[in-house]
């Protein structure tokens, strides 16, 4: 069952235009009384799947009702002690990535100030922290920009890998007269704070790119895949390049994977407009991420436009290798307007695709599908 909600009497009263409830602040936190009396007003929950799918009509009373939230581990302090605990439904959040960090039985979902904070907080990185993936901490920052630093916007799509015993930050960073790219960061912890391992974006100096990832190779070698953006080369395709043992620079050329267009499901970019300086066609290719599965299928998800709007694809290499031919499954996973998906496993052992739906603003929200490997590897959903 997705744990993305919302309220249920503003569904029964105004089912085509779901309310959410904003973070007002970023890095404070309220009096316990003040949670006492928010708690104590809760409504019940449905489930958010008919947010993804443009709120459904009929009573919301009618939909199923989520099971009581489990009770917080004492590895997270509850809200008796002061810390203010969130749902999903309080952030607003684009590009989620879950780490389940097991020694602290914690999971951290990383996310943007730009998106998941008030307008004015300073450009930079936080997360949020759970035991159960319900109740959320308050965001915490994992990196700050120096003052020194080149990008100074578009903060996008960051994401935390467990690497050779430290932690690794992706984040797609932007600034006038650079071009768009994926640097990497490092750091003891899975929060921080995450220093630049370069100068540079690890991707290539003069592509405009974005949605970096990391893969390991099952001989050791460290991938970096990434899209090559459709504002540079209009049909946008996804790339990997191998990195040294550090991560701290290339070490060899990019490797071209596929295109959007490959994909038989795939749609043109609703933007530019006809009539624009860009009246031609675009394809889109947003967030890849390697999974593979227990018999050794390798599959990728990657995000684009479909006929209901924003999609998940899956691709699969057709020698269980990063170099192999990527062939695109005729049907999106996932069609109702949300994605830049990736896959995590939580403690209980349950595998979950989180993504981000719709793909509207302000009204993003994490959406946390269950989903499971039949016998021969392939991915579906749990239904």
């Amino acid at each position: 069952m997705p744990f993305l909600v919302s309220t249920e009497k503003h569904f029964a009263t105004n089912p085509r235009k779901p309310r959410f409830t904003m973070i007002t602040r970023c890095f404070t936190t309220h009096a316990h009384a003040r949670t006492t009396r928010r708690r104590a007003k809760a409504l019940p929950y449905v489930v958010a799947m008919v947010i993804a799918m443009g709120c459904a009509r009929g009573n919301a009373a009618d939909a199923p009702v989520p099971p009581p939230a489990p009770a917080l581990s004492a590895s997270l302090p509850p809200p008796t002690t002061g810390q203010v605990m969130l749902t999903l439904n309080d952030i607003r959040i684009r590009d989620p990535f879950v780490l389940p960090v097991a020694a602290e039985q914690c999971y951290y979902m990383y996310a943007s100030t730009g998106s998941s904070c008030p307008a004015g907080t300073p450009l930079g990185f936080v997360a949020f922290r759970s035991n159960d993936l319900q109740h959320w901490s308050e965001p915490i920052r994992v990196f700050t920009p120096p003052a020194d630093f080149w990008a100074t916007r578009d903060y996008w799509a960051p994401e935390v890998h467990a690497y050779k015993d430290k932690y690794y930050l992706f984040a797609t960073l932007k600034a006038p007269n650079h071009y768009r790219g994926t640097q990497i960061f490092v750091a003891d912890s899975p929060a921080g704070p995450f220093t630049a391992i370069s100068d540079r974006p690890a991707t290539p100096e003069h592509w405009e790119c974005l949605d970096g990832t990391l893969f390991v190779a099952d001989d050791g070698t460290p991938f970096i895949v990434f899209c090559h953006e459709w504002l540079q080369v209009h049909n946008g395709t996804i790339c990997a390049m191998p990195l040294s043992a550090d991560l701290s620079r290339p070490a060899g050329r990019p490797i071209y994977l596929f295109s959007a267009t490959d994909a038989p499901w795939g749609k043109k970019h609703p933007f530019p407009a006809p009539g624009s300086k860009r009246d031609y066609p675009t394809y889109v290719t947003d967030g890849p991420f390697l999974h593979r599965s227990a018999n050794g299928r390798l599959f990728m998800l990657w995000s684009s436009f479909g006929t209901d709007g924003y999609a998940v694809g899956i691709a699969e290499s057709s020698n269980g290798h990063i170099d192999g031919d990527w062939r695109q499954h005729p049907e999106p996973l996932f069609t109702k307007n949300g994605g830049h998906a990736m896959i995590f496993r939580s403690f209980q052992n349950q595998l979950y695709i989180a993504l981000h739906a719709p793909n509207t603003g302000p009204y993003e929200r994490a959406l946390f599908l269950p989903i499971s490997e039949d016998p021969d590897g392939s991915l579906r959903m749990v239904q």
